[in-house]
């Protein structure tokens, strides 16, 4: 995905809704991939993907093509962040970092994601916890 994103983001910036349809494919492999057990690389370059997603195209088009499945990336992401490999941890403290920086540099405010973090955070805490009791 990373080579996919570094060729074709400058030819999709020209028509916008080639461009959205490349975000949008591009978020729902790697949430595909991330959403199933894999391997500590598959997962650290899946969330390579997605953070030079992120810092391509920007916050904005992340939360507009994501706009249905937002709640189960968190979701992935803060499962992710209580994996047993440091590196899988950091790079989705990372992300989550990322994400809320663009979005307040973007809106001048992070409550809409705060909002979907917030509701999805009790639910990952609880089957984390739940699986490592």
């Amino acid at each position: 995905t990373n080579m996919l994103v570094d060729e074709c983001a400058d030819v999709m910036s020209s028509t916008p809704s080639e461009r959205k349809t490349l975000v949008r494919g591009i978020l729902d492999l790697l949430l595909s991939v991330l959403s199933t057990p894999q391997s500590t690389v598959t997962h650290l370059r899946a969330l390579g993907g997605a953070s030079q997603t992120l810092d391509t195209f920007g916050a904005a088009l992340f939360l507009e093509t994501t706009e249905n499945n937002l709640q189960h990336w968190l979701r992935v992401i803060l499962s992710l962040m209580n994996s047993t490999a440091l590196s899988v941890r950091s790079i989705s403290v990372d992300f989550i970092i990322s994400l809320l920086g663009g979005v307040f540099n973007e809106r001048g405010t992070i409550d809409d994601i705060t909002m979907v973090l917030l509701t999805v955070l009790p639910e990952v805490a609880g089957r984390e916890i739940g699986l490592y009791s």
